[in-house]
C-alpha cells in the first residue's frame, strides 16, 4: 500500500510538467518515478488499495502540485515484477508470479517454519500445528488434509487453493504431476542445522519475508551459541527411536540432533546424511557406545499412545547394562516435536528440554 501511495504522489507531481510540455505521451520525455524501497513482507491478500485524495482542488495550479485528482490507469506506473524462481531439494526450479500467501504444508518442517514466520498455512496433513509448542490444541483455522502422510488427498489440497505446496524429499515428489494444475510443489530436505537455516531462508523468499526469516535464524543461532558456550566438559549422548524393542538411532543429519551434537559428544558418527538415510541399529550397538544420557522417541500414530520404548526394554538384559539406565538418565521425549518438526521451533524445544537434563548445574532451567 505504501508503494502505491508513493507512486501515486510521484505521478501527480509529474502531471503539471507533462502539461507544460504540450501533453507529449512519449515515455522517453516523462521523468522516471523513483521506485520505493523494497518491502520484505508480502502484502496481505485483503489489503485495500490506497484511496485517492479527494480534497478540494487548489485554485492556483502554479502555486502547488496538483493533487486533487488520482492519476488515470494509463498514467499509473506499472507494478514491479515480483516473480521469483527457487530450486528445491530435487533440483526442480519452482517459479512463482509473486510471493506466496497461501501455503499448504505436507511436512511438519513446513508447519514449524511457518510458525516461526508468524503465518498460518491454509492446510496441513498432520497435527503438529495443534501441539502446545505451536498454535496449540485450540487452533481451528488450518484446514485438514485427509489421506496418509505419503498419499495426501489432492482434492483437499485443491480445495485449500494454495499458491504453493511444501513437501518432503523422498516422500512427496510423486505428487508433482497431480499438483500441476493446482499449485507448484516445493520439496524440502534440510540436513543438519545449516540445512535447516537455509530452508528457513528459502521459505522466507517464497513468502516475501526475507527479513523475518533472517531474524528468526539469527535468534536461533544466538541461543545455540549460548548453550554451547555454557558447556565446560562434554558428556556423551544418544537419541534413539522406535515403537517397540527394535530401536533405531537418530543422527546428526536431523537438525535437533545436530544442534544438540554441538554441545555434547554424540555417540554415533554417521557420515551418510544422504536424503533420509538412517543406519541400522540395535541395543547391542547402543551398549557398545554406552552413552551418559539417552533420549528416547516412542513413535505412535494411532489413537492410543504406545507403551514407551524405554519401558518395553526394561526387562532386556543388555538394556539394563547401560550406564544411562543404571544412573536414571534415560528420558522419553516427544517424537512429534523431536522427530517430525526439524525446524527452528522444534529444535529450540529439543535443546530447552535436553540441556538442563544433560548439564543440570550449568543449566538448571532452559535459557530465557
Amino acid at each position: 500500500m505504501l508503494r502505491r501511495m508513493v507512486l501515486t504522489l510521484v505521478v501527480a507531481l509529474a502531471l503539471p510538467m507533462a502539461v507544460a510540455c504540450g501533453g507529449d505521451s512519449d515515455d522517453s520525455t516523462t521523468p522516471a518515478a523513483t521506485p520505493a524501497p523494497a518491502i520484505s513482507e508480502a502484502p496481505s491478500p485483503t489489503e485495500a488499495a490506497a484511496t485517492p485524495d479527494q480534497s478540494p482542488a487548489v485554485e492556483d495550479a502554479t502555486s502547488a502540485p496538483a493533487t486533487s485528482e488520482a492519476p488515470s490507469p494509463t498514467e499509473a506506473a506499472a507494478t514491479p515484477d515480483q516473480s521469483l524462481a527457487i530450486e528445491d531439494a530435487t533440483g526442480e526450479t519452482v517459479t512463482l508470479d509473486a510471493p506466496a500467501a497461501r501455503v499448504v504444508c505436507l511436512t511438519g518442517l513446513c508447519v514449524d517454519t511457518m510458525f516461526m514466520l508468524g503465518v498460518k498455512p491454509v492446510a496441513a496433513n498432520d497435527l503438529l500445528h495443534k501441539h502446545d509448542a505451536y498454535w496449540g490444541p485450540g487452533e481451528n483455522e488450518i484446514g485438514a488434509i485427509s489421506g496418509s502422510f505419503f498419499e495426501p488427498s489432492l482434492e483437499d489440497i485443491a480445495q485449500a487453493n494454495p499458491d504453493i505446496v511444501i513437501g518432503l524429499y523422498a516422500v512427496h515428489e510423486g505428487l508433482r504431476p497431480g499438483l500441476a494444475s493446482i499449485a507448484p510443489l516445493f520439496i524440502v530436505n534440510p540436513i543438519g542445522v545449516d540445512g535447516m537455516l537455509a530452508h528457513v531462508a528459502e521459505i522466507g523468499t517464497l513468502l516475501g519475508m526475507e527479513e523475518e526469516a533472517a531474524a528468526a535464524s539469527a535468534a536461533f543461532e544466538s541461543r545455540l551459541e549460548e548453550y554451547v558456550a555454557g558447556v565446560t566438559t562434554k558428556r556423551s549422548v544418544m537419541v534413539v527411536f522406535g515403537s517397540d524393542v527394535n530401536i533405531g538411532a537418530d543422527t546428526l543429519c536431523t537438525p535437533p540432533v545436530d544442534a544438540l551434537g554441538r554441545a555434547v559428544t554424540y555417540g554415533l558418527d554417521f557420515p551418510g546424511c544422504i536424503h533420509g538415510e538412517f543406519p541400522s541399529f540395535s541395543v547391542e550397538q547402543l551398549l557398545s557406545i554406552d552413552p551418559d544420557v539417552i533420549f528416547v522417541q516412542t513413535f505412535g500414530f494411532g489413537p492410543t499412545p504406545p507403551q514407551p520404548v524405554s519401558e518395553q526394554l526394561a526387562d532386556n538384559a543388555i538394556w539394563r547394562e547401560l550406564a544411562a539406565v543404571q544412573n536414571g538418565e534415560v528420558y522419553e521425549v516427544d517424537f512429534f516435536v523431536w522427530g517430525t518438526s526439524r525446524g527452528i521451533r522444534g529444535t529450540t524445544v529439543a535443546l530447552d528440554e535436553a540441556m538442563p537434563k544433560i548439564y543440570p548445574e550449568a543449566f538448571p532451567a532452559p535459557l530465557p
